[in-house]
Parts: structure tokens; sequence; C-alpha cells
């Protein structure tokens, strides 16, 4: 028997044999045309079976050959939805994970030998990508196995490190810790910096450590056995990883002598831990063409915004002389970790990507906890996947230029809160359509779907604040209207004009301000029950000789629920509130309540109130919440961002804008004849599109939307 310091290796053969029985029994070599490659036409895509491909995914892990149960059917509602390209790490660390090596019955493990299943699970896994058309992305070494556990950093509390990796020398037969040089315990975590940690440093140009590298070298020889025979594979030597990076080079001059050997052309890349691209590190690594064939830009992921797509376009602009593939195998966005800026970022992330000329993205796993990282392949995620295809190959995308020379955001001035005497009014039909306007400009739209047999009819009206108070609203009230129907922007513009007339369709409550003194506001509608108002504290306001000034927090309110009001919105399913104010200041936290049929801060029939700078409408429906969301509201572009390509030919042209955000585009920069249409990212509805009377695209809601012409 050898003893464990005599040991020596034999996964080389076992590696060489395996490689034989694969080729020969029946397992066919792609040609090499056929292989994932750089598109030929252009090479920042790239082109499998012939063709261009663009990689769209997403995926409840990441490391998915070692989740076996479910993954056919996984891979499956991937492919449905539009995806074509997943991400696997080597990796081990979750429970149920298998490890590479065999462990023996005294539960330490022999790195000489190969754990059949582990192999097994792997082949599976690549065989069935292979079959459904899915590039995957292999990543060789994921520094979160091989630190301490990460389970205390929240990435699931059952996950294992190195305390019980077989490369460990107290785990393993094969080394001690003064023969390899490696630790038994490390009380560390990966990081952006390269490390002390030996396991990282034992290629030939740092401390060339034979005893341990040649099981290194034999794991990445069987991984190589089973991937090389696949022709949808690509290899990033690492996941986000800040060691010295020659570690990442050797495993690339490794791999690709290893599949030259077999006459295999393969592709590969590296990741770094680093989120600035504008660093050295990232811009070395992006023009490192003797090592890696294509970039890793997935830790832009981090970054949220404008600053996203503008670290895309420069990235790719340092490459417009010798173009390569820019892949993101990560979009981070979660709502269990702040960092990550949420799933709605995540779905920005994607469009930005794929607007901005990368080659691919894919949504980041949830994880293995209820503290998710991204949105995996959930039902968000497959909605952009799909929708994010659908509109990429509208416009032609292996021939398209991400470009923001003929689109600009715009402030939206006319929305704004400013301290003079505005109109505010919202409007919303029986269909569900709402619209927003100020000073009689429509600023902002939005489909508010179900009906209102959701209004609570014991509920009251109020102006100046919540029943429970905390929302004041401070500033001079001139007018308010309430109507049981929509009304035309028409009829908007002419009452800003001349104020709400005494007799109108449809109206069912006004005040006219004009008391001048005393504590109750008379309506003056004509209706009854008449639906007065009632001053808790007049010394809390002011008359004024055109109105009503709050000079601090009060309430303003009926004394009985309004439920002829109720009764008559309910019948006609649409309504109309106006006010024409003037705020007292820019600013109001709340939203504080201007006009509100309410009962508490989250329960209500409408809110009409000023929410920090800009103007909010909620109302509450079958189809929104009891608290009135999702609301209505004016934007001034402050958190828009906007992403934009043109087809080489100026025949297309796609612009991803947040928030609602105002667009200036410049359609002399389009060819003539376009059609434009709004595509909504998430539903995949579709409306017409063309600009205002000041120029400008306002979208049809304050959500996100794509503008396309073609």
């Amino acid at each position: 028997m050898l003893s464990r310091n005599d040991r020596t290796v034999r996964v080389g053969l076992v590696a060489g044999l395996a490689v034989a029985m694969l080729w020969a029994g029946g397992v066919m070599r792609a040609d090499d045309a056929d292989r994932i490659q750089p598109y030929a036409q252009n090479p920042f895509y790239w082109q499998y079976k012939g063709e261009p491909v663009l990689l769209v995914g997403g995926s409840w892990m990441d490391n998915l050959f070692n989740h076996p149960d479910g993954l056919e059917a996984h891979l499956d509602e991937i492919a449905a939805a539009g995806g074509n390209y997943v991400r696997n790490t080597m990796s081990d660390r979750n429970p149920e994970n298998r490890y590479a090596f065999a462990q023996r019955e005294d539960g330490l493990y022999d790195l000489n030998e190969w754990d059949a299943e582990y192999w097994e699970r792997f082949d599976n896994f690549l065989r069935m990508c292979h079959e459904r058309d899915i590039i995957v992305q292999i990543e060789v070494w994921d520094p979160w196995d091989l630190f301490a556990s990460e389970a205390p950093l929240g990435y699931g509390p059952e996950n294992r490190g190195w305390e019980v990796h077989p490369f460990n020398p107290r785990n393993n037969v094969n080394y001690t810790a003064d023969q390899s040089g490696l630790a038994e315990v490390i009380k560390y975590y990966s990081s952006s910096k390269p490390s002390r940690h030996a396991f990282f440093h034992t290629v030939p140009a740092m401390d060339d450590n034979v005893v341990v590298r040649r099981y290194q070298e034999a794991f990445v020889n069987r991984m190589l056995d089973f991937s090389l025979k696949y022709p949808n594979v690509l290899y990033c030597m690492n996941n986000e990883i800040g060691e010295d990076p020659e570690w990442g080079r050797y495993w690339a001059r490794f791999i690709r002598q290893r599949a030259q050997d077999e006459g295999v052309d393969v592709y590969l890349a590296d990741m770094r831990r680093n989120s600035n691209f504008d660093s050295a590190e990232q811009i070395a690594l992006l023009h490192d063409d003797s090592h890696y064939d294509f970039f890793e830009i997935s830790q832009n992921n981090v970054n949220t915004g404008q600053r996203h797509f503008s670290q895309i376009l420069a990235m790719r602009a340092r490459r417009l002389d010798n173009p390569k593939p820019l892949n993101n195998v990560k979009i981070y966005g979660g709502e269990g970790h702040g960092w990550t800026g949420g799933s709605l970022e995540a779905t920005r992330r994607m469009w930005r990507n794929l607007i901005g000329g990368l080659a691919s993205s894919r949504f980041h796993r949830p994880g293995p906890d209820d503290r998710p990282f991204g949105i995996g392949a959930n039902q968000l995620a497959q909605a952009h996947m799909r929708n994010v295809r659908t509109i990429m190959e509208e416009i032609g995308w292996p021939h398209i230029e991400p470009d923001l020379g003929f689109v600009q955001l715009r402030s939206d001035v006319a929305a704004a809160v400013q301290l003079k005497r505005t109109h505010v009014a919202y409007t919303r039909n029986a269909g569900g359509d709402a619209r927003l306007y100020v000073n009689a400009q429509e600023v902002a739209r939005g489909k508010i779907g179900g009906d209102l047999s959701a209004w609570d009819a014991n509920l009251r009206l109020a102006l100046g604040d919540e029943f429970v108070g905390d929302r004041g609203w401070l500033g001079t009230y001139h007018g308010v209207a309430l109507y049981n129907r929509a009304l035309s922007g028409a009829e908007i513009a002419a009452h800003h004009a001349a104020g709400a007339p005494e007799h109108v369709d449809g109206l069912q409550a006004r005040y006219s301000f004009d008391e001048g003194q005393g504590s109750v506001l008379r309506d003056v509608s004509g209706h009854r029950p008449a639906l007065d108002l009632h001053i808790r504290e007049t010394a809390s306001v002011t008359w004024l000789a055109d109105g009503l000034r709050t000079n601090r927090s009060v309430l303003i309110a009926t004394q009985d629920p309004a439920k002829r009001l109720t009764e008559a919105v309910q019948e006609s399913n649409a309504l109309t509130v106006e006010a024409w104010i003037t705020p007292a200041k820019e600013v109001q936290a709340g939203p504080a309540r201007i006009v509100s049929f309410s009962q508490d801060h989250v329960t209500r029939n409408f809110t009409l109130g000023q929410k920090n700078d800009t103007y909010e409408m909620r109302l509450r429906t079958t189809a929104t919440s009891a608290n009135g969301l999702p609301a209505v509201q004016t934007a001034r572009n402050v958190q828009a961002s906007v992403a934009a390509a043109r087809g080489r030919n100026g025949r297309s042209a796609v612009i991803f804008v947040t928030h609602g955000g105002l667009l200036d585009v410049d359609l002399s920069q389009l060819q003539e004849g376009w059609k434009a249409q709004w595509f909504q990212p998430r539903t995949a509805e579709r409306r017409p599109a063309s600009p205002r009377e000041d120029g400008y695209f306002q979208p049809p809601s304050n959500e996100d939307w794509v503008l396309v012409f073609r």
C-alpha cells in the first residue's frame, strides 16, 4: 500500500483514457464553423452553427450541473422564454453538491480518484444544453469555494468553504500542510485584492508549487475531457477574482494548449472583481489578446443608471478598431441585498447591456436562501428575456451601433412644482387610461386597470392633511372640482384658462374658496347632499382675497362619509380631480395631501398630493392596492437614464428610457419615412408614438419604455 506521502497521481492516465472513450463513443465533434465563436461580420457578437447568435439568459443557480434535480425542466423553461445562455461555475459549496474527488470511508478525500457522480452531472448538463442550443459559459475557479465559508455573509446558511474542501490538506490523503504550503484554516474571504492564500499562488510565475498544481491541472484536464467535445462552451478562468492576474493567465494558456492538442478552438476570458471600468486593471484585461478572446464586463452590473450605460460605451469604444465580444454572465439585482439595486434595476441592466452592443446578458441567480442577488429565471426575468429578444430582432441587432448622439433627456419644467398659481388635473376614463396635467399640459400618463367597485363608501373627503395627521400640505387653495367622468384635454385647457365652470356635465363637487371668513367651505356644485368641508382649526389658515392659505398642517374635511361621490364615480367608473393651488414649498413630503378621499396613510379611494417636488395621484381600483398604488406621478428626469442604438443603415433605432423620461430625439439623423412605436419592456404592450407639440417624445407612463423607430 502506498503511503500518504508517496501516493502517485493517476488522474492523468485516467483523463487520457476518458478522452479517447468519449471521442470513440459516438459523440461527434462539431466542425469549426459550427462551434461558438466571434461573429465573422461583427466580432462584437458571437456566432453558433454559422449564424449570429445573441446570448440572453437567466438561471436559478450558477453551478447548474451540481443541481441535477429538475434541471432538464429548468433548461426547457429558459429556452421557452427565448433564453440560450447559462452560467456554470465548477462550484461545489452548496448543500447537496458533490465534490470532484472521491471521498473514502474515513471521510478523507483522495485527489487521485474522481467522484463519478460529480462528473456524470457535469456531462449530463453539457449534453442537455447542447441539445437545446444553449451556450454554456464555464467559470473554472470560483474563489467563494476556496476561502472561509461565505455562509455568514448571507450567501446561503449552509454553504461550505475551505474548511471542508478536498484541496484543504486537512481533508485529503495526498499532501500535508507542510508539503503543500496550504493553510488548513482560512479565516478571510475573497476580495478585490491579491490574498496570501497559497492555493492561488501555485502557478510557475508565482510560487511554482508543483505539489498542489498537479492536482489543480488534473482537475482542469478532467473538466476538459467532457467540455471540449461540445461546441457550445465558452471558458472564463475565474469568478470575480482579485488575485494576481498571472493566476488566470496560466490557466488560459493551459486550457488553450490542451484544446490545440485536441484540434479544438476555444474562446477564453477572465473576470476581475472591479466595477470601475476606467481602471488600469480592467483596461489591461480588455486588451490582453494574447490570453483572452472575449471580455467579461459583468461587474459593471454593480453600477446603475446612466453610469452603467456610459461604462458600456467606454469599454466598447476601446475595441472599435479590433472588436471582441463583451459578455455579461451575471446581472445583479434582487430584493435581498441593497447594493444589487433591486429587481427593477436588474431588468434595466438587461436592456442597456444589449442596446449597448454587448454580446450577452444573463440574470444572476436568486441564491440558495431567501435574500436574492438576482432574479434568475423567474417570471419577471422570463418576460424581459422574451421581450428584449423580440425588440433586438426587430431592429436587426447584429448590425446596430450604440449611440447617444441623436437623443437627449430633457427636464420637463412644466411638470415641476413651482411656487406660483398652478392648475393640477387628473383624469381616468372607464377604460383605465389615466392622465396627469399641470397647467393644461399633459405631463404623465398611465394605465390604471380594474374598476372602482373597490372604493369604500365610508370614507370622508379632505383637503390639507390626512385624517390621522402627519401628511400636511402647505399652500393656497384657489379652487377644487371633482367629476364622475374623464374630462378631455381641451376641457382641461379651458378650465386652466378660466377656472372651474359653475355648471358642467359630471360635476360632483366644487369649492370656490371665496367665503372670505369662517370655518366652512361650501360645496357649490348644486348637488344634494352638499359635501361641505369643515376647517378643524381656523387658527391654522388665513383667508385671502383669492383663496385659503394653510399655514401649518390642518384637516379640512366633510363631517360624514362622502357616499354620494362614491356612488357617482362607481357608476361611471371614471373621474376627474382638479385643483387650482399655489404651493408654499417646492418640496413637501408624504405625499402631502392636496385633495384626499381616504382614511389614513395606507387606505384611500384617491389622493392627489405633492410628493417631494412632483405631483402624484393614487387611485384605488380592483387592480391597484388599498393605498392606490401604483401611482401616476410627474417626473423631472432626475433619476431617468437613457440607452440608445441605431442601425447602420439608418433605417432603425431603439431608445430605452427609465422613469418615463422625456426624450429629445434628433429626427434628422433618421431616414425619412420612419414609424415610431412605444414598447413596454415588461408587458410587451405597444402604443403609437409621436412627438408632442414641443417636439419631445413623452412615454405613455412614468414606467420604463422602449421607443422603436423602423
